[in-house]
């Protein structure tokens, strides 16, 4: 995962529509870009930050990209070996 400390790069991808999120702890937040505006998201709290609030609250985070989870297909062979096991 690389991460990301300049606002320029982190101005790029939101506006590529790439989420973005950064991790303090147990706690993670989320921040994608709508209609020009941040909106940032976590657990605790949903709200929506025009450029320059953005930038002056997190102008000294570090951000990664957030890589959406695909989904495998599923292997016949390995369900076939899987369920061909006899169980004692």
């Amino acid at each position: 995962m690389k991460m990301i400390d300049d606002m320029e790069t982190v101005y790029q991808l939101l506006k590529e529509k790439e989420i973005l999120y950064i991790r303090d702890g147990a706690r993670v937040m989320f921040f994608g870009m709508r209609h020009g505006q941040i909106q940032v998201m976590s657990a605790q709290a949903h709200y929506v930050l025009d450029l320059q609030t953005f930038a002056e609250m997190f102008a000294d985070a570090q951000f990664a990209v957030w890589e959406r989870s695909r989904i495998e297909e599923i292997s016949e062979e390995k369900d076939a070996e899987y369920y061909g096991w006899t169980h004692k």
